[in-house]
């Protein structure tokens, strides 16, 4: 990977640039508090993740505010717990509230000098307006699920942002991947010769959160415990490119 070679970082959004393990959890404990309370969050987060990806995969035709209220109503069915509508609606609603991590919005601006900034996201595209204005809505261009009608790790998303960015003049070789989840981004990047880094939020915790765990060898080999680390990577690159 040549860093100054690169025209276009595509960003993973939620888990890398939002903190959607938090809100998860968050919203989570609003279906069920007396159940939950006992668990710890990385239980929670895994209750989620394999009602989720069953989900993405059967009905992606579906919006993902539609995907989790499908979610929330299969939790509460496999944990005992009486929810009412108003509930499933709020915990599909509840993407709405998740907030960017502390160092995102100032990493983005600072990478945005160099780069064109695309998310590729596995969200709706009412969702994903509202978390970019949070983040002070750098991006170049925001492609979606919905756009594409298919979740990550489909390799569907992908070739969507291939397609788009040639449309542009931008080859593959031009464009760095920047995500957290490896089961989601890693892995098809790795499947598609597109570079990647690796965001490691979780590099303090154990196990993969929300995500599905994968083999080794797609462990990106270029990687960073946070956004703002990322950022004093590529000035670092940056500078000695000028000298």
């Amino acid at each position: 990977m040549k860093l100054i070679n690169k025209k276009v970082l595509s960003f993973d959004c939620y888990g890398t640039l939002i903190d959607w393990e938090s809100g998860l959890v968050k919203a989570l404990r609003t279906l069920g508090d007396e159940v939950f309370k006992s668990k710890s969050h990385d239980e929670l987060l895994g209750i989620f993740a394999n009602i989720e990806h069953a989900m993405q995969a059967d009905q992606s035709q579906l919006k993902y505010q539609e995907i989790l209220y499908l979610v929330a109503q299969k939790v509460s069915e496999e944990n005992g717990l009486t929810t009412s509508e108003h509930q499933l609606a709020n915990f599909s609603k509840s993407i709405l509230e998740w907030q960017p991590f502390e160092d995102t919005t100032e990493a983005l601006q600072k990478l945005s000098k160099h780069f064109k900034l695309v998310i590729l996201s596995n969200v709706d595209n009412e969702s994903i307006a509202v978390s970019a204005h949070k983040m002070g809505d750098p991006f170049y261009k925001i492609l979606t699920a919905e756009d594409v009608g298919a979740y990550k790790p489909s390799h569907k998303m992908f070739e969507y942002l291939f397609t788009t960015l040639e449309n542009e003049g931008i080859s593959r070789d031009e464009i760095l991947h920047v995500a957290q989840s490896i089961y989601h981004d890693h892995v098809p990047a790795y499947d598609l010769w597109l570079d990647s880094v690796w965001i490691n939020r979780r590099h303090d915790k154990v196990g993969q959160g929300a995500t599905k765990e994968v083999s080794n060898e797609y462990t990106p080999k270029v990687k960073f415990r946070s956004l703002k680390e990322f950022v004093e990577y590529v000035d670092c690159v940056m500078k000695s490119s000028i000298r």
